[in-house]
């Protein structure tokens, strides 16, 4: 016999899709700009919303956060209840030594934070602070890059411990690069599982026409 079916409401297709868009505000953002995000409609279409290295990691686990990061922090909790996106944290720059440069200052802090397990609990214990006091609900990685497989064993372990004291609807992200590289696809230590999503860096892809890319699959951690 022929199915009958009742008459159903139409749904967009931004509304039925099953996908996420993520956007990255960085920390070198003016003020006035982040406060315009909520009427100049930038959050029409996003689900997740990534805070880019307003607060910068000390190699002892401790956390600074600078006086606009404060307010732009602010801000983005503000629309963040308004909007309802996904709301996440992202390091990447460091706080730096008198003298040192960002680059130097980016290895050092990561590596005394990676290699110890009690600097990882202590990073750990104040990023769930930030996270909780801005209503967040994730933490994404972006040193770039661990250089040799010790290192990227400790920088898995602290997202694997991560995972482990983050409530169960918080997420743990990661940042790679667009390209194949060495210092990702060579490190037996990396283990895509232990991220509930990985983020390729998609300025890094050639512009040039006739040049192809190559396909690159991650594992979704969930």
């Amino acid at each position: 016999a022929p199915a009958v079916q009742a008459p159903q409401s139409s749904v967009s297709a931004w509304d039925a899709a099953d996908f996420r868009s993520w956007s990255f505000i960085p920390y070198w953002a003016s003020t006035s700009q982040v406060n315009s995000f909520a009427t100049d409609r930038v959050y029409d279409h996003l689900s997740d919303i990534v805070y880019h290295s307003g607060v910068q990691p000390r190699a002892d686990g401790s956390l600074f956060t600078g006086s606009t990061a404060a307010s732009h922090l602010a801000a983005l909790k503000n629309h963040q209840a308004q909007f309802g996106f996904r709301y996440h944290l992202d390091m990447y720059d460091a706080v730096r030594n008198s003298g040192e440069s960002a680059a130097d200052a980016v290895e050092r802090v990561w590596n005394s934070i990676t290699s110890n397990p009690a600097t990882r609990a202590t990073f750990i214990n104040n990023v769930k602070n930030v996270l909780t006091a801005n209503n967040m609900s994730g933490f994404n990685f972006d040193w770039e890059r661990p250089n040799t497989v010790t290192e990227w064993g400790n920088y898995t372990q602290l997202a694997r411990e991560m995972q482990a004291a983050f409530p169960e609807h918080w997420e743990v992200s990661v940042d790679d690069y667009g390209f194949a590289s060495s210092l990702w696809d060579d490190s037996p230590l990396f283990d895509a599982r232990v991220y509930d999503q990985i983020g390729i860096m998609g300025y890094h892809y050639p512009a040039n026409n006739g040049t192809s890319l190559d396909q690159q699959s991650f594992a979704d951690g969930k």
